[in-house]
Formats: structure tokens, sequence, C-alpha cells
């Protein structure tokens, strides 16, 4: 019963992640999302399955690196408090990142198997798959400055530029399923889902989207050697470029301008020009503010101020563009690592590579312990959640670069599950250790060694399957 509830809170979860625009209600500054309160609810209810199960918490070496990070963010509050930032900022801040850390430690205690780790990716799918559906209905279409004639939504997703991370990280997921499942229903699903987040993609008109989303499908190639997929993937995307040129040629034009980010040009698409200059004064603000940096969402008025104290110094001519996009970006710096340098130095840029660094090198073990062993129920299903997720994982390092992501959840939610994947094979090599006859025996091959003796047959190692492991297609 009590891990019957879990998976249920974890499916529910996992739906409200990609979803932040229906909100239970708000308190002042403080907006209480669906999944701000469900995290609050599986709080609560992860208290009482300690109660019931006294469960310890799992190892977990980025855990530390976490807690540094939340004093790096606690620290760049009083920063940012000492700096002139009102308290409804603070407060607002504060709930947001606590609410995220909080999330992160919920899910690695919980999360105890694969079966709980499914309810919680597949309802990230069907989150992912409501809010795309939100997109291409048009929920909340707005013109965008920053895409001068173009109207661009995100849907229940709020902005467009989360969607599409949320809408790229989604990808490898499903392409994991497909590999695993053997229904011809469920397959058939999996196919229209990666169709509907595609096209999502790229009616948000998210440059990032797109680039993490090629990144991802380019790692899964390389992974698992499927260069065959070129030879149907070049004509679809040449496809569809012509099309979209015919019925929309200022949507090749935007993805287009991704090249141009060094243009000094006033007729340079407005969004990159003032992401480069954004970025340009996040390390200025690094080099000023080393250790701690400049405060917690303190970075847009911090720039702002330098940028006046630069026209003091009469360079006001030079300074006007740098002034425009720091506004018009509402001081975002667009690169997650960017922007934690900028608000929380060097304290908080350590700790947040490393965490990540740790996240990647979690999945990378899971994957290498788990192919050693193909024919093991538990482990083969390992691998191909190291590797697959390993996949969206890398999508989330990619949008970092284009994206102030911090505060998605979708990648701590990542992070977390390469800790579950790791403690899930942890305890499968326990058991087979404990009892030997548990993994399944490798008939000999007979004469193979060349002394008349025998040696286990190689292990296969499967790209996308029928099943846990079978032929590549």
């Amino acid at each position: 019963m009590i891990n019957r509830i879990t998976r249920w809170l974890l499916f529910l979860t996992g739906i409200t992640l990609p979803i932040t625009e229906i909100r239970f209600f708000t308190l002042g500054p403080l907006v209480f999302s669906m999944n701000k309160v469900l995290t609050a609810v599986l709080l609560g209810w992860a208290v009482i399955y300690w109660l019931s199960t006294r469960q310890r918490f799992p190892q977990d070496r980025k855990a530390a690196w976490v807690g540094v990070f939340a004093v790096a963010i606690a620290i760049s509050l009083l920063v940012a408090f000492f700096s002139g930032a009102s308290l409804s900022v603070i407060a607002v801040a504060v709930m947001a990142m606590s609410a995220i850390l909080l999330f992160y430690f919920l899910l690695v205690y919980v999360t105890v198997d694969f079966r709980s780790l499914d309810s919680l990716l597949v309802g990230y799918l069907v989150g992912v798959s409501l809010t795309s559906i939100s997109v291409l209905m048009g929920y909340g279409l707005e013109m965008d400055e920053g895409a001068p004639g173009f109207a661009r939504t995100g849907g229940l997703g709020g902005d467009p530029n989360h969607y599409s991370y949320d809408a790229a990280v989604s990808i490898p997921i499903a392409l994991m399923y497909f590999s695993m499942v053997r229904s011809g229903f469920a397959r058939i699903l999996l196919i229209g889902f990666g169709a509907l987040v595609v096209i999502g993609i790229m009616t948000t008109l998210s440059r990032s989207g797109v680039v993490a989303a090629g990144a991802a499908l380019a790692f899964w190639m390389l992974r698992f050697r499927r260069f065959d997929v070129l030879r149907v993937a070049i004509p679809l995307v040449a496809g569809s470029v012509v099309i979209m040129f015919l019925t929309s040629p200022k949507w090749v034009e935007r993805m287009l301008s991704i090249g141009a980010v060094v243009s000094e040009d006033e007729e340079a698409d407005s969004s990159v020009r003032s992401r480069l200059v954004v970025g340009e004064y996040a390390i200025w603000a690094l080099v000023e503010n080393p250790l701690f940096g400049v405060g917690y969402r303190n970075f847009g008025p911090w720039g702002v101020e330098k940028v006046r104290e630069y026209r003091q110094s009469g360079r006001g001519d030079v300074l006007s563009k740098t002034e425009t996009g720091l506004v018009k970006s509402g001081g975002a710096i667009h690169n997650s690592y960017l922007h934690v340098a900028a608000e929380m130095g060097l304290v908080g840029l350590i700790s947040y590579l490393t965490f990540l660094a740790l996240g990647w090198a979690d999945f990378s073990r899971g994957f290498r312990t788990a192919k050693k062993f193909p024919d093991d129920p538990v482990l083969s299903r390992a691998y191909y959640y190291a590797a697959f997720l390993q996949i969206s994982y890398f999508a989330t390092l990619i949008d970092n670069m284009f994206l102030s992501s911090v505060r998605f959840k979708s990648a701590w939610m990542l992070i977390a599950v390469s800790t579950v994947i790791l403690r899930v094979i942890r305890s499968r090599m326990a058991e087979i250790a404990a009892t030997p006859s548990s993994l399944p025996e490798v008939p000999p091959i007979p004469g193979v060694d060349g002394s008349g003796g025998s040696v286990p047959p190689p292990a296969l190692s499967p790209g996308l399957s029928d099943g846990v492991r079978g032929r590549r297609v």
C-alpha cells in the first residue's frame, strides 16, 4: 500500500513537472503551482514513508555538493538583500530554490526501484504531451519582441523556451521506452508522442530547443552506432526545412540567426544580440565579485547600474545597445553556467559544476556496470535507463548554454534519477554477490580458447531493441 501510494504521487509529480501555468493559489508575491503543492505533499508522504519503513537516505555523493550549492544560494540572497533587493524578491527566490532543492532530495529518497521510476517518467511524458497539445492549440499565444512578426507560446509550460527544454529532455525518454516495450500499440503511442513534441519545438521557435534536441539525437546515434538513421533523418530534415521555408520563411530566418550571434549590425536578431551583451556583463560581474557574485536575482539591477556608471564616464553612445539588451532581457542571463557564476560567484559555480559532473559520472558508471550483464533481468533494464537518461541529461547540459535553467525541475529530476539508477544497480549487485545462482548462467562454447576448454560468449550491447536484449532495429 505504501509503495502504491508513492508511485501514484510520483506519477502526479511527473505530470506537473512541465506544467507551470496552472496555479493553485497565490499568497502575495508567492505563487503556488501544481508542482510546488505536490512537492509539499510528497514531503509529508516521505515522513510517513520513513515512519513506516525506517529507510535510510541512499548513498549519494552529489548530496554534499548540492548542500554547498544551497549555502551559496543563501549567501547570494544575503548579498542581494544588502544590495537593496526587496523582501518580496527575496521571498520568491527563497521559496523557488527551497522547493527545487527539496524536490531533489525527495526524489532520491522515495524513488526506490524501477517501478517507482517508471511512474515518475511516464507521468513526465504525459505532462509533456499535455503541454505540447496546448502549444499546438495556441494557448497563451502572444507576440515576442525578440522575434519581430512572430507570436510564440509555451502553452501550459509558460515560457516557450521552458517548454522546448522539457520537450528536448522527453525525446530520449520516449526512445528508451520504445526500445523496451513489446506492445505495438505502445510503440505507436510513443511514435506519436515523438512527432508531437518535435512539432511543438518547431512551433515555439525555440532555437535552444532545436539545438538541444538535435544534440541528444546525435549522441544517441554515436552511443548505439545508429548512423543508418542518417539515411532517413537527412531527407526528413531537408524536406522539413523546405516546407517551413515555403510556408514560413521567417521561421528559417530565425533558426539561421543562431550563426549570427557576433553581428554588431542593428538589424541583427535583437534577442541574440542582447544575450551576447548580457553574457559579457555576466563575466564582468564574476570578475568584480569573484567569491559570492552580485547576489541571487540581483544581476539585472547590478547591470543597469553598471551601464549608468559607464554612461557617466562619457561612453553612452557605445553602451546604448547594452542597456537596451539588459532591460529587454529583464536581467536574465541566457546561460545557466554564467548565471550561477555572476549571481553566486565561484562558490556557487564550483558546487554547481561539481554535482552536474557527478550526475554525468553516475550515469556513466551505471551504464558500464549494467552493460556487463545483458542476461540479468534487472541489470539489463538498468542498462537502458542509464544509457537513454544520460542522453536526456546531455540535452539539459547543452540547453543550459542558452537558457537560465537553474530553476527548471526537469534537470533536477535527471540528476536525482542518476542516483536512483545506481541505487538499484548496487542492490542487484549485492544480491548477485550473496547468491551467485541468481545471475543467469551463460552456456559455454567448447574449444573456443584453443585448449579444449571453454569461454563464455561475449555480452551483447543492445541498441534500440524489441525487448530487454534483442536485435537492433
